[in-house]
C-alpha cells in the first residue's frame, strides 16, 4: 500500500482477489495486470472493503471478509446480497 499520509483521502495502491459466498472468484487486479489505486474516502470502494483496508501498512496482506450490508447496492447486483471475501496485499 502506498499512502501518502494518514488523512481521510490518501492514495492507495493495492492488489487484490475477490471470491463470492460459493467461493468463485469475482474480480483480481493480478489478472487485470495493475494494481488498483483509488484515494480513501471518496466513496470508490464499496464501505466494507474501505472499512477492511483503512489500518493497512505497506507491505501487510490481509483477507476480509465484507458481509452483505457493507457490499456493494443491492442495484448492482445480479443476485441477492452475500458475503464476499477478498485476499489483499498492499503496496
Amino acid at each position: 500500500m502506498q499512502i501518502t499520509n494518514k488523512k481521510e483521502k490518501s492514495k492507495v495502491t493495492f492488489h487484490y482477489t475477490g471470491y463470492n459466498e460459493s467461493g468463485r472468484r469475482i474480480d483480481s487486479t493480478y489478472l487485470q495486470g495493475s494494481p488498483a489505486k483509488i484515494r480513501m474516502g471518496t466513496k470508490a470502494l464499496v464501505p466494507g472493503f474501505e472499512e477492511g483496508i483503512r489500518d493497512m501498512r505497506p507491505g501487510g496482506k490481509r483477507r476480509i471478509i465484507i458481509p452483505p450490508e457493507l457490499g456493494p447496492p443491492v442495484s448492482v447486483l445480479k443476485s441477492p446480497p452475500q458475503l464476499d471475501s477478498f485476499t489483499i496485499s498492499i503496496f
